[in-house]
């Protein structure tokens, strides 16, 4: 079957990158989302919609172990991903993901990419800051190096002013932190990438009425 590589697929991509699982062994070929249960119900709807679009299957959603899950089977979409895409799979995907190169080269489909990514495995958060009891942030963590020093180089080049640290681990991988704080940062953020997650964007509308 003949994907697109269009601005939707970008998105559902990030959305893999960020919480997704690609299983291709012993002739079982599936991909997986996990989430919130509690506050991601009408998000993973919209997820739904876009595999759909996407790889013209209609995924599973429902409640196990504790996630939301979303889960649909298809060797083509498995294939294209991995052998086109050139998508991390597999034991240990969670410290060697990246964004793949021909994402990186097209800004409109990086930018549907990035959203996919905060949407799942990134937070929107009010903090305190002098007389600032809301202060906005965006944190992405990931335990991929690789993916780190993409999103903050992408977001550098997208004219963001970056927060990057590293959080050492003694009994798991090393988690990376990257951020954007900050009125204009998380209106910016706003504006030119946006968010899907319908909880997230609730969040910061909610923030915006009360600023």
């Amino acid at each position: 079957m003949g994907y697109v590589l269009n601005e939707s697929m970008a998105e559902i991509i990030g959305v893999i990158i960020g919480d997704g699982c690609i299983y291709c062994k012993n002739n079982h070929y599936s991909i997986e989302i996990v989430g919130n249960p509690y506050c991601e119900k009408k998000y993973y709807n919209y997820l739904s919609h876009l595999v759909n679009i996407c790889f013209d299957k209609n995924p599973s959603i429902g409640v196990r172990a504790r996630g939301l899950r979303l889960k649909f089977y298809s060797k083509d979409a498995v294939l294209y991903l991995i052998n086109n895409i050139n998508l991390e799979h597999g034991k240990g995907k969670h410290a060697r993901v990246k964004i793949p190169e021909k994402i990186l080269k097209n800004k409109k489909l990086l930018i549907a990419c990035l959203r996919g990514i905060v949407d799942t495995d990134g937070s929107l958060f009010f903090a305190k800051k002098g007389n600032n009891l809301s202060y906005p942030c965006i944190e992405i963590t990931t335990t991929s190096l690789i993916l780190s020093k993409q999103i903050k180089i992408v977001l550098l080049s997208l004219g963001f002013r970056v927060s990057y640290r590293i959080e050492l681990r003694e009994k798991y991988f090393d988690a990376y932190r990257i951020a954007v704080y900050g009125e204009k940062m998380v209106n910016k953020w706003f504006n030119e990438i946006g968010f899907s997650n319908f909880h997230k964007l609730d969040l910061y509308n909610s923030h915006i009425r009360n600023f």
